[in-house]
């Protein structure tokens, strides 16, 4: 286990990190290698993404094609490690190994988790994917109207899908789109938001 001087490399709401090692079948199907665990987590949150969605937490999820940890985590140091922003990878008897942590390496509260940091790069890079059509529109009450409903349609459907939460909507997310005009016909835009 690291020891208790041991941080984690580094403080980013863009990074996570797992431990311990896992150890694998290796390439001749008889001996056992030991490999970081980046790509085995990967591959948990395609599972997640595509099953149930990149709001989900990738945690308690079994690790397929691995055999065995290269350390056993105690359930105290579990949350010894969990507590300084590490994400442990721990057996389970009769589940299997599993991630069973979701924290990004943030020391900031807001993102905190994973899945939060990963639902917002999802919703900003779907928007800006999404609204390249608006870029050559001609600005305007209506371009600002249809840019408006595309984002509010977008946010609809992923509450629908359990992305966002909220009873209603209306609770769930704010779709406002700003109908301040341009300073000049250049399309600089000169003020403040």
């Amino acid at each position: 286990m690291p020891d208790a001087a041991h941080d984690v490399p580094v403080h980013s709401s863009y990074a996570a990190y797992y431990y311990p090692w896992l150890t694998i079948v290796g390439p001749d199907g008889v001996t056992r290698v030991v490999v970081p665990p980046g790509g085995h987590v990967a591959g948990v949150y395609a599972q997640i993404d595509s099953q149930r969605g990149v709001w989900v937490a990738p945690a308690g999820v079994p690790l397929i094609g691995v055999t065995g940890l290269s350390q056993q985590i105690t359930p105290a140091e579990s949350d010894l490690l969990s507590s300084r922003g590490i994400n442990v990878l721990r057996v389970f008897p009769g589940q299997g190994n599993r991630v069973w942590g979701a924290h990004t390496t943030s020391q900031g509260p807001e993102w905190k988790y994973v899945n939060a940091r990963r639902l917002a790069i999802y919703i900003e890079r779907s928007l800006s994917q999404g609204l390249q059509w608006a870029v050559s529109g001609p600005n305007g009450p209506t371009l600002w109207a249809a840019v408006h409903l595309s984002i509010e349609d977008f946010l609809l459907n992923l509450w629908k899908s359990g992305g966002l939460m909220g009873p209603k909507p209306d609770e769930a997310f704010s779709a406002g789109v700003t109908t301040r005009r341009w300073r000049n016909p250049t399309l600089t835009w000169g003020g403040s938001w």
